[in-house]
């Protein structure tokens, strides 16, 4: 899980994450962990780019950079309702509210 917060945010301790899961689970498991975490985020651009409604915990998590950047703007933004204010979650499982 660590590796994979790491990854997914770009954290500081992406390399030590790595290192970790290497020694406790071997190459194998690495490269599995790597891939799982790839698919995921290709998966999740390619709902993004067709219009797919974030869910209300992601919604939440992104109101505030998604109005910056004016992707509210975009048609596929009215699949998508949030509380209006963003609540950051404390890992990667806290955003599936």
């Amino acid at each position: 899980m660590r590796y994979t917060e790491s990854a997914v945010r770009l954290d500081s301790d992406l390399a030590e994450s790595r290192s970790h899961l290497l020694r406790i689970a071997g190459s194998q498991a690495l490269v599995e962990a790597a891939a799982t975490v790839s698919a995921f985020e290709g998966l999740n651009r390619i709902a993004d780019v067709t219009g797919i409604q974030l869910d209300s915990g992601l919604a939440d998590e992104s109101v505030d950079f998604r109005s910056e950047l004016g992707i509210n703007s975009y048609a596929g933004a009215t699949n998508t309702t949030s509380n209006g204010s963003a609540q950051r979650a404390d890992n990667v499982m806290g955003i599936f509210r």
